[in-house]
């Protein structure tokens, strides 16, 4: 039986809890199948087509074995199923009356392919009706069926008498908890690289169809600069497939904040700016890991408050992306066992936020939890998945948007995207809405939903540390040359910090390991070399030396000063330090001799934090112009002094 069936629901969803559906129950009377003797022959459904249409036959291929002989075929079509649970009685039992009857003859007589099957052809003439129809194929012996088969047909609508079907939109989330820990590893477990190489695999198979269908990635920055830094083939395959299908048109890729963040966490603590931050390094890390243009429509969190809802309308999100099962009020509790109908994903207005601008898209939970299960053995199993997406959409053409975080190989999502992206197919893909809230079949606008208000998450008891080491390490990005990986690692460790269910203790580790850095690094440079310096001329350079003990080159201010002492290309300048000892000659101009007190310090480049400071004693033997004026002039009196004195005595003698 099909993994829809009733019968083999465990098998399908096993390990599964689903929400179940409302679906109206058939007045069609279950007919038990006929009571069958010991099959001396049997027949087994081998391949079939999609669906039927006007100009679109169906086609059945059938193989046949044991003891064939004096064997007919006969169909059976039974009218429209009206649920889903119908649906699941109709792989086991009838269901309904008949509405038509087609005697195919003698098996024997029947053509058989190169591969010993034999094809049964139903047009359009024989189901007019849209719907999804119950079809039995018999083998017959002897007036007694010995064999059959039981499967769903789709007979598609004409313009005149349209099949109402749900539209889906498909959301592949890429994303791990975040990797990077507080010593600046950053950390993929095994299981998690196998399940990003799963979700890789059905991007590759999506790209590889004719007509790829429109797909929206939610990615994780931080997971893909682990998968970028990981040295793990499956990481290179899994960032190769995540840039091929960026590069699609049909793709949509979701802004994303750099790791999952509460917006109403931060503005809650006072730190609403730092999502303006957080949100622009991630859409950077997309655009130069996998050459995404990222849109901000949508925002990939549930967590949102009036206030939260004003910075995200400033940065042009317009829809909050939830699921089913967090957001209340998306539609009745589906009774008894059955499976529920689909959750319309709207955008829907927020009862909170009626005043803000942002609605919610609801992602039907159940759905995706459905989709990512193993198939069954049946060969019409995608098929069936359609018949039962088409009666639990009840004939209302929802939109439907459905998330999946896997797509492990053998799941029915694998089997059943191919037919969607037919062009002919009743259920069709699009992009996930983001417009204007959508009115439902009746036409009326969607009721509003309710999302959780404010968040699990209370970084109130670290936000004035937060902002203490940011500000520290706004600084310390100031004084490291451009380019400096050791920033860079700094920065989103302190973005991390203030992800979305992290741990305190990790919180906490991070921010230490930020603030203990930005303190190394400050206190890593130095003046050293002489402090007594000869200057023997009235212009020359002092010599400034720099010890820097880090790796990495960092701008640092000079700022030197001197009462007897002129410096012509200023008192303050900067330069860039290399690690160990930077040596720079500062030129100078005596304006006094004897021994000339000189303060040299070094600091950040604001000019905010004092790194050292150091008094040179400069010994000046030279002679300024004035001096040397005052000094000739001193000996030209001295002079005229002795001449007149000794004029005066010899006139005496």
């Amino acid at each position: 039986m099909t993994g829809i069936s009733r019968r083999s629901v465990a098998a399908l969803f096993v390990g599964v809890a689903l929400v179940l559906g409302a679906a109206p129950a058939s007045a069609h009377r279950a007919i038990p199948s006929q009571e069958e003797p010991e099959p001396t022959a049997s027949i087994d459904l081998v391949a079939r087509s999609a669906w039927i249409g006007e100009d679109r036959p169906l086609t059945l291929d059938v193989a046949l074995s044991g003891d064939t002989a004096d064997t007919t075929m006969r169909v059976r079509i039974h009218p429209p199923l009206g649920s889903s649970a119908d649906l699941d009685t109709s792989l086991d039992a009838d269901v309904g009356g008949i509405t038509r009857t087609i005697d195919l003859g003698p098996t024997d007589e029947m053509p058989v392919d190169a591969d010993g099957t034999r094809r049964i052809e139903i047009t359009g003439d024989d189901i007019r009706l849209p719907g999804i129809h119950p079809v039995v194929v018999e083998l017959r012996s002897a007036g007694e069926v010995v064999g059959l088969i039981r499967t769903p047909v789709i007979r598609l609508g004409s313009q005149d008498d349209p099949l109402p079907a749900p539209t889906l939109s498909l959301v592949v989330d890429v994303a791990v908890p975040p990797t990077l820990e507080p010593e600046g590893r950053r950390a993929l477990t095994g299981a998690e690289l196998d399940r990003l190489n799963r979700l890789a695999g059905f991007l590759d198979d999506l790209r590889a169809l004719d007509e790829p269908p429109p797909v929206t990635l939610v990615m994780v920055p931080d997971t893909v600069e682990a998968l970028a830094a990981s040295t793990d083939q499956r990481a290179a395959d899994v960032i190769d497939a995540l840039r091929a299908a960026v590069a699609l048109d049909s793709t949509t890729t979701v802004a994303h904040p750099y790791v999952p963040v509460s917006a109403a966490a931060l503005v809650d603590a006072d730190l609403g700016d730092v999502v303006d931050v957080i949100s622009d390094t991630g859409s950077q890390v997309l655009a130069d890991r996998l050459g995404a243009e990222p849109a901000a429509a949508l925002w990939p969190d549930a967590d949102v408050i009036p206030e939260a809802a004003a910075v995200l309308v400033g940065r042009g999100v317009r829809a909050v992306l939830t699921g089913s099962r967090t957001a209340a009020d998306v539609g009745a509790e589906p009774p008894g066992d059955e499976r529920g109908p689909l959750t319309p994903a709207g955008p829907r207005p927020v009862g909170a936020l009626s005043e803000s601008g942002i609605d919610a898209v609801v992602a039907d939970d159940d759905l995706g939890t459905e989709l990512m299960a193993p198939i069954g053995d049946r060969v019409d199993d995608p098929v069936v998945a359609v018949a039962d997406l088409l009666l639990r959409d009840g004939g209302r053409g929802s939109d439907v948007v459905v998330r999946l975080d896997d797509a492990p190989a053998g799941s029915l999502v694998h089997a059943l995207v191919p037919l969607l992206a037919d062009p002919s197919s009743p259920v069709t893909t699009s992009r996930v809405p983001t417009g204007e809230p959508t009115p439902d079949a009746d036409g009326e606008p969607p009721g509003p939903v309710t999302l959780p208000t404010g968040s699990a998450d209370d970084l109130a008891p670290i936000a004035d540390r937060y902002r203490d080491v940011a500000a520290g390490l706004g600084t310390f990005t100031s004084f490291v040359d451009t380019g400096s990986a050791t920033a860079a690692t700094l920065r989103l460790q302190l973005l991390t910090s203030v992800a979305e269910d992290l741990a305190d203790g990790r919180r906490i580790a991070l921010l230490d390991t930020v603030d203990t850095a930005v303190a190394t690094g400050l206190g890593s440079l130095s003046l050293t070399g002489q402090t007594d310096l000869n200057l023997t001329s009235r212009t020359g350079s002092l010599p400034i030396a720099v010890q820097n003990d880090g790796t990495e080159p960092v701008r640092v201010m000079i700022r030197i000063r001197s009462d007897r002492l002129r410096f012509p290309d200023g008192e303050e300048f900067q330069v860039v330090a290399g690690p160990d000892i930077t040596r720079i000659d500062v030129p100078v101009e005596a304006l006094a001799t004897g021994s000339v007190p000189t303060f040299v310090e070094i600091r950040t480049p604001d000019g905010e934090v004092l790194l050292d400071e150091r008094q040179l004693n400069v010994r000046s033997t030279a002679v300024s112009g004035v001096g040397l004026a005052l000094s000739l002039g001193a000996l030209a009196v001295l002079a005229v002094w002795w001449v007149r004195t000794w004029r005066r005595g010899r006139n005496t003698d």
